[in-house]
């Protein structure tokens, strides 16, 4: 199997499995969440409640008005994931945690833009971290893995575009 055909394997599972968790998640969030208020899962330190998003992260942009919120919201953000994508895959040369971390934003991104086309035009969120007062937003899985594939960009944005996925042939 040559590099390419590597490379476009791994991501589409690697998109897939954040996919997968983040609407499984989501779904059971709407089921058991909803209407319960406040659930404390590690004291004040890890919390869930179930919320409707309407914007991006910390519900920016949810008062604009449509068309405006779909096209900045959902289609500009369809239309760039899809662009990476095809960067991604036709590289001759990634990194595995390039890869990875791409793959993961990727994930990520494409099921909160799924969440909104048949929430109409709303993300589902369900967990809030923080101690005390210092808290994050509510966010969802799909926010983790975004947060997560950049935070490995970041780590490894030293490392080499090297083979890592060799041809059989050259190895």
């Amino acid at each position: 199997m040559n590099s390419k055909v590597k490379i476009f394997v791994v991501a589409v599972l690697v998109i897939l499995a954040n996919v997968a968790v983040d609407r499984f998640t989501k779904d059971l969030a709407q089921e058991h969440l909803r209407d319960q208020g406040v659930v404390q899962v590690v004291g004040d330190f890890f919390i869930l409640r179930y919320a409707e998003n309407g914007g991006a992260f910390l519900s920016l942009g949810s008062s604009l008005p449509e068309p405006w919120r779909f096209i900045i919201l959902s289609a500009f953000p369809a239309i760039a994931l899809l662009a990476f994508f095809i960067y991604m895959i036709t590289r001759p040369y990634i990194s595995v945690p390039w890869l990875v971390g791409l793959s993961c934003i990727l994930g990520g991104g494409g099921s909160n833009v799924y969440d909104r086309l048949i929430n109409n035009g709303y993300v589902i969120d369900f967990m809030n971290f923080g101690i005390g007062a210092l808290r994050t937003g509510i966010l969802n899985v799909a926010d983790l893995s975004i947060v997560g594939g950049a935070i490995l960009l970041i780590l490894t944005h030293n490392d080499p575009p090297l083979p890592v996925l060799e041809d059989d042939e050259d190895a």
